[in-house]
């Protein structure tokens, strides 16, 4: 995990193509980094930011439905036939005032139709076992993403859904036809993360 103090009208994570390095905040502009992280941001005394990378992460297939497939360095999300990619985060150590969330991943495709974020309200599963069979139910919609190109961090701002510490699991679906992928926590380039906004402000 990655803890700093906003700082600047911008945090950028120079390290983030490496989701085991340990990143250092930049105020460097976006226009001038490939690949950063843009959270705007203002000079407001008590806000943190966390960047969590996900503990493990799996897709399922309806094609194959008793797969296992936690260890492939990419995920993939399809609507036909259905592909399901789960991801599960550790909140620990963040400071109540949770006011921000967004989900960052890296894609290994392109997608002119985006994809869609879901709360999984059971965390039960693992990457390890995880199947299309065994997968949990999905619970609310958090938030979508549009098109985006290959090569870029796709962000997506979620719904408040984080109101104690603990394991959260969220899963990514779409309607379109054209299969995604994503940087999973074994690829070689960028794992799944979950950046977290705090303000402890009274």
């Amino acid at each position: 995990m990655v803890v700093a103090t906003a700082l600047g009208s911008y945090i950028l994570w120079a390290a983030l193509a490496n989701a085991n390095d340990d990143p250092s905040p930049t105020t460097t502009p976006v226009s001038q980094r490939t690949g950063g992280i843009s959270i705007p941001l203002q000079n407001t005394p008590g806000v943190r930011v966390f960047i969590l990378s996900a503990t493990e992460d799996g897709t399922v297939d309806a094609s194959n439905p008793g797969a296992v497939a936690g260890n492939n360095k990419v995920l993939w999300v399809d609507a036909e036939p259905q592909v399901v990619s789960y991801l599960k985060f550790r909140v620990d150590d963040v400071d109540d005032g949770v006011t921000r969330a967004v989900l960052m991943m890296y894609a290994t495709t392109g997608s002119p139709d985006g994809f869609s974020v879901y709360l999984v309200p059971d965390v039960a599963w693992d990457e390890a076992t995880i199947t299309y069979e065994t997968a949990p139910t999905l619970g609310a919609l958090l938030g979508a993403a549009g098109s985006f190109g290959e090569g870029s961090v796709v962000e997506v701002e979620l719904d408040p859904f984080i109101f104690d510490l603990g394991d959260y699991a969220l899963a990514l679906v779409t309607d379109a036809s054209t299969r995604m992928g994503f940087g999973s926590t074994e690829s070689d380039v960028v794992g799944p993360q979950l950046l977290i906004l705090t303000d402890n402000q009274p």
